[in-house]
C-alpha cells in the first residue's frame, strides 16, 4: 500500500507553499479578517491553523467566514472572531 504525503495535508489556496499545505500559518489580523482566504476557502469546524502572532495553534469553531478561531491554549484567552 502506498500512502501519499498529500493525504495528510490540509490544502488551502495555492499548494505551492509546503508550510501552508501542511497547515496554514496566519497572523491574528488575518484570522480576524472575514474576507481573508483562511475564512472563505475550505474552512470547516476543527480545521487547525498556526497563529504566528500568538505562536499557538488555533481551531475553527465552524465553517462560516465569521465563525470563531479558538486558541489551543485556553489559558491565554486569545480567541479570534472574524468580522
Amino acid at each position: 500500500m502506498t500512502i501519499s504525503n498529500k493525504s495528510f495535508g490540509q490544502p488551502h489556496g495555492s499548494e505551492t507553499d509546503l508550510t501552508d499545505y501542511l497547515f496554514p500559518v496566519r497572523t491574528s489580523t488575518q484570522l480576524q479578517d472575514a474576507t481573508d482566504s483562511i475564512n472563505t476557502e475550505n474552512k470547516v469546524a476543527g480545521r487547525m491553523v498556526f497563529n504566528s502572532t500568538t505562536t499557538l495553534p488555533a481551531f475553527a469553531a465552524g465553517s462560516g467566514a465569521t465563525d470563531l478561531w479558538v486558541s489551543a491554549d485556553i489559558t491565554v484567552g486569545v480567541d479570534l472572531t472574524p468580522s
